[in-house]
């Protein structure tokens, strides 16, 4: 890494200490078929323990993340900042993961039954966390400026666009987080407001990339451009 090459320039001795979490494992398969591209990015994002996935969108990040779930058989944590992401990410799981585990046994409590599933979820005043593959909303992690300690029990975090990890809630959750392995997934890792530094130390640099056009012309289909004109003018002022 760039801060070991710095020590080693200076003659600084240094000493690791890995606190890093390797989590449990898990027995999971990919019964899914990754495109020619879509397995470069997987392969390449698997030769080191963190890292950035910056793709267009519709180039099937969260078939890659189901992949890399399936490949590292760690227990998984997906961040992720919005309702509907929860619910495509548990949709997509679902349709590519084989998952072999069973449900720990719940403590018993009064009330209504939660409805359980090997895929968890924590988001919208709904906790069934099941330690084995969670997806949460970032925002139901953080509770009276408490991160839930929850966070700390995986060996994996996949950060879905990641670009936001720079926002306060995101930052005080990664900061809480250690696992082995945590990877971002984001279609522009580049922030306007110049904070994606804050992104890059979170999640790692970036490990592969694609651009929009770079994609486009590898469809097979041509692109054009239809304008369409109106007597819609912009205000003077």
């Amino acid at each position: 890494s760039s801060l070991v090459h710095l020590l080693d320039n200076s003659n600084i001795h240094y000493v690791f200490d890995d606190k890093r979490n390797n989590g449990k494992q898990i027995n999971v398969y990919f019964k899914g078929t990754l495109r020619e591209e879509q397995r470069f990015a997987a392969d390449t994002l698997l030769q080191y323990e963190n890292g950035i996935l910056s793709v267009p969108t519709a180039f099937g990040k969260t078939v890659i993340g189901a992949s890399l779930i399936a490949e590292r058989k760690s227990n998984t944590l997906i961040l992720v900042h919005l309702q509907t992401l929860c619910d495509q990410w548990k949709k997509s799981l679902k349709q590519f993961l084989e998952i072999n585990e069973s449900l720990p046994e719940p403590e018993k409590k009064r009330g209504r039954k939660k409805v359980r599933s090997i895929i968890g979820q924590i988001c919208s005043g709904k906790n069934t966390a099941s330690s084995i593959i969670d997806i949460a909303l970032v925002q139901s992690l953080v509770r009276e400026n408490e991160v839930n300690d929850l966070v700390k029990q995986y060996g994996m975090v996949i950060v879905d666009e990641c670009h936001h990890a720079s926002s306060l809630s995101y930052e005080k959750v990664l900061s809480e987080i250690n696992a082995r392995y945590v990877y971002g997934l984001t279609a522009t890792p580049k922030r306007q407001d110049g904070q994606h530094p804050a992104v890059f130390m979170q999640c790692g640099p970036i490990r592969y990339s694609i651009s929009a056009k770079e994609q486009a012309d590898k469809r097979n289909f041509e692109h054009y451009i239809v304008p369409c004109f109106t007597r819609f003018r912009r205000p003077l002022n």
